[in-house]
């Protein structure tokens, strides 16, 4: 009898070890697979970061700027010492899409003598409302910051996807930009000759004046809060790679604004409603990683 009893005894201690070890195997196994799923993560997230983490560049470019609007001595010429730096920070999203922002500083100027406009241009169309205009021509400087947010398409890579025979160039790329942004500006409009007031888009009105003839003679007013405009952005950039890291940007962009017509204070009915300018650029751009 005793004998059966620490046989039943020994047979329940026998079950009792085997459950505790099979609760701590399956504890251990809900461990490893928390620690896997864990890894899993940690791997998706390093991946994901390390998407966004690579791919950037950053870029600065100088070029001159051709105006088209109002004032301007011909459709060909180039405004006299207009310039513009532009700094690009870039985020290539795959092969053939890029992201880029850019911020831009730069001027522009123009003149235009009152005998190069055309009939139906009139000395009446002269945006002149503080009768300041002396009748020998206008001229305007500006000077003006953009912020803009722009897509770069890659030609090539579009081209190889409809065209598997086409072979890429490695020295040279092609994009075309296209995007938005903002424009700050102040522009003044002055008499060729005498660089008296006639308007100004980011100025106070003026307030004192003397009468010369038929025109009369403002001091220029004091500044006040530059003007602010949207505007639209596009046109293409070549691109040759000197190594893996280091490229030279070819572009030439058209900004045109959305609404004024006030980029060169004036406003004539006979001429683009849209002022606008291109920017013709070179620039070096460096991926950082």
């Amino acid at each position: 009898m005793k004998r059966f009893i620490i046989l039943l005894f020994l047979i329940a201690l026998i079950k009792e070890t085997k459950a505790q070890a099979n609760a701590i195997s399956d504890e251990i196994n809900k461990i490893a697979d928390t620690n896997q799923v864990a890894v899993h993560t940690l791997e998706k997230g390093f991946t994901r970061n390390d998407s966004l983490l690579r791919g950037w560049s950053i870029s600065c470019n100088f070029g001159i700027t051709q105006f088209r609007g109002d004032i301007q001595e011909g459709d060909n010429k180039l405004s006299s010492n207009s310039t513009i730096f532009n700094l690009n920070l870039h985020k290539k999203i795959d092969q053939g899409t890029s992201l880029m922002v850019s911020l831009s500083k730069g001027s522009l100027n123009g003149k235009r003598y009152d005998n190069s406009y055309k009939s139906s241009q009139t000395i009446e169309e002269i945006y002149n409302p503080y009768d300041g205009y002396a009748g020998f021509g206008e001229q305007f400087e500006s000077d003006f910051i953009i912020g803009s947010f722009i897509c770069k398409l890659d030609v090539e890579q579009l081209i190889m996807k409809h065209n598997a025979k086409y072979v890429e160039n490695k020295s040279f790329s092609l994009f075309y930009n296209m995007g938005i942004g903002i424009i700050m500006f102040r522009s003044l409009k002055t008499n060729i000759g005498s660089n008296s007031y006639i308007y100004g888009y980011g100025y106070e009105d003026p307030e004192e004046a003397t009468l010369m003839g038929d025109y009369y003679f403002w001091e220029t007013p004091d500044q006040s809060d530059q003007a602010k405009e949207g505007i639209i952005i596009y046109g293409p950039t070549i691109t040759y790679h000197l190594n893996d890291r280091a490229k030279i940007d070819f572009s030439s962009l058209i900004t045109s604004l959305t609404q004024s017509d006030f980029l060169d204070a004036s406003e004539m009915s006979s001429q683009p409603q849209k002022d606008r300018f291109r920017t013709v650029s070179i620039g070096l751009r460096y991926s950082i990683n």
